[in-house]
């Protein structure tokens, strides 16, 4: 079983490691800041939250995970170009 991470972010354990036939495996997956985190590879893995869980571990496989940029969410309010201010919604104009 082996956890492979690319850039921007980690997988741990990141190295091969031994398990027992019909085992199941758990990978921390941390992306850095305004990263987010996909996982693939062979293993079946599924990703909820930090947390990636293979399958029932058969014969060799890898847990893959790749690392794309996040995007805020939208901003939504005013801009004031007269005060060169953006005002949201939450704040009195």
């Amino acid at each position: 079983m082996i956890g492979r991470g690319g850039p921007n972010g980690s997988i741990d354990p990141g190295a091969p490691v031994t398990v027992s036939h019909s085992a199941i495996v758990h990978f921390t997956v941390t992306p850095d800041a305004d990263y987010a985190a996909r996982v693939g590879g062979t293993s079946g893995g599924t990703l909820v939250g930090a947390t990636c869980t293979t399958r029932p571990i058969l014969a060799d496989c890898t847990v893959e995970a790749s690392f794309t940029a996040a995007f805020p969410a939208a901003r939504v309010g005013a801009w004031r170009p007269s005060s060169r201010h953006f005002y949201p919604d939450t704040e009195a104009r």
